[in-house]
């Protein structure tokens, strides 16, 4: 029985909580940035305010997102020795 590593996996969990906490942030800077060139005055309590919030967005929607859609394990499969569809063909 095959038992998955959990440091891998809660390494890849990790990479997924900063993964989306950083495109929160950086989405949530952007959208305060265009409501500060609206309302120039407090455009940088905007820009502070959108990039936390969307920081808190995203870290709330990461736990809704699989490990494997973020960072997919890498299965290499040996093709060595077997028939592709065209060796088949031509022995028949």
């Amino acid at each position: 029985m095959h038992l998955p590593n959990t440091t891998e996996t809660d390494e890849r969990m990790l990479r997924r909580d900063r993964a989306c906490v950083a495109a929160g942030l950086g989405l949530g800077a952007g959208l305060g940035a265009l409501a500060g060139a609206v309302a120039s005055p407090i455009a940088a309590a905007l820009v502070g305010i959108g990039a936390l919030g969307g920081a808190v967005v995203g870290r709330l929607i990461a736990p809704r997102i699989a490990a494997d859609d973020v960072d997919p394990t890498w299965r290499h499969r040996s093709h060595v020795g077997t028939n592709s569809p065209d060796d088949d063909l031509a022995g028949s």
